[in-house]
């Protein structure tokens, strides 16, 4: 049988910092959208410099990545020790003595004992259900109401775009813990916050704890937009 790295379950396939945020922040505020833009292009450009980097390490047979790669797939098989190897050097003859059939074992932070959620969206329901029903009781005694849902959505957007960024640019956020990236207690330290899509953009985090009691992963949760929809038509 042909050791090939696609079918190794040692193979490491990068997933975009900025797909990771937007499945964590959501997509539906206009700021949060433009940051996630901005970290695109900033993603095409290391995706080529990575390629640079990589065919440097061809030249020279060097099988190490300096840092483990953004955007760029590795082998994994010694990353438990911090090695990110590239996996057409590991295995140029196709013969690579570590080969082992199957897929990488998935360690996402959503089933993880250190992981640590943000108080945001609880937040966020709640308030945007007083603002509705405030609303509600302006409607029916027949006053007008002032539009605070679109200027409470365009705060919480401008918060996501922030942690985004944060998260992106610096791998950690300082200060007061994200609202609503999860972040990683194992790793995190007072006022230095480790979010999740930072720490374990793979999903194959080696300090993976599996946490007891964890909610079916297609199990919804209340959102902001559940919540936008008990406003009455007039005021959103």
């Amino acid at each position: 049988m042909s050791a090939r790295c696609e079918t190794c379950r040692s193979l490491r396939r990068f997933r975009p910092m900025s797909q990771l945020l937007a499945r964590d922040l959501g997509a539906n505020d206009q700021a949060l959208v433009a940051e996630l833009l901005k970290i695109m292009q900033e993603e095409r450009q290391q995706r080529d410099a990575e390629a640079e980097l990589k065919a440097k390490l061809f030249e020279n047979r060097d099988e190490r990545w300096p840092y483990r790669p953004h955007v760029s797939d590795y082998c994994g098989v010694s990353e438990d020790s911090g090695e990110s190897l590239v996996h057409e050097l590991k295995n140029r003859t196709g013969a690579c003595p570590d080969w082992r059939p199957g897929a990488a074992v998935q360690r996402e932070c959503h089933a993880c004992a250190h992981v640590q959620r943000g108080a945001g969206p609880v937040r966020d329901v709640e308030v945007l259900r007083e603002i509705a029903l405030l609303a509600q009781n302006a409607a029916a005694l027949g006053e007008s109401a002032p539009d605070r849902s679109n200027n409470y959505v365009q705060l919480v957007g401008t918060r996501k775009a922030f942690e985004a960024a944060q998260a992106y640019y610096a791998g950690r956020i300082v200060g007061d813990p994200p609202e609503y990236l999860s972040t990683c207690a194992k790793f995190s330290t007072p006022g230095n916050a480790i979010p999740c899509v930072a720490q374990n953009p793979g999903g194959t985090c080696a300090a993976w704890t599996p946490a007891p009691g964890i909610a079916p992963e297609g199990k919804e949760q209340p959102s902001m937009m559940d919540a936008l929809g008990d406003l009455p038509a007039s005021t959103r």
